[in-house]
């Protein structure tokens, strides 16, 4: 059985207090996300909504584990959720 893939990104270089270093980090996180559930073939629906089910499911994860507020407020707006609380 073949392993999932994985990307580390760095994010020490970010204030993830502030809006803009969470904005940074979410667009190195869906770009991740894209290379390691790639490459996709647009042509082919199951491919495409297998691809679309990998990112979500890997952003989900990535921003659960970095677990800060202004990342996870980010990406319920960006994924069209509720807020907390």
């Amino acid at each position: 059985m073949e392993e999932p893939r994985s990307m580390t990104i760095a994010y020490s270089d970010l204030d993830l207090a502030r809006p803009e270093g969470a904005q940074t980090l979410y667009r190195r996180i869906a770009s991740a996300a894209r290379y390691v559930c790639g490459p996709v073939d647009n042509r082919q629906l199951r491919s495409y909504r297998s691809f679309r089910d990998c990112v979500q499911d890997a952003v989900d994860e990535a921003v659960r584990q970095i677990d800060r507020g202004t990342l996870t407020a980010l990406h319920r707006q960006q994924a069209g959720r509720p807020p907390i609380g």
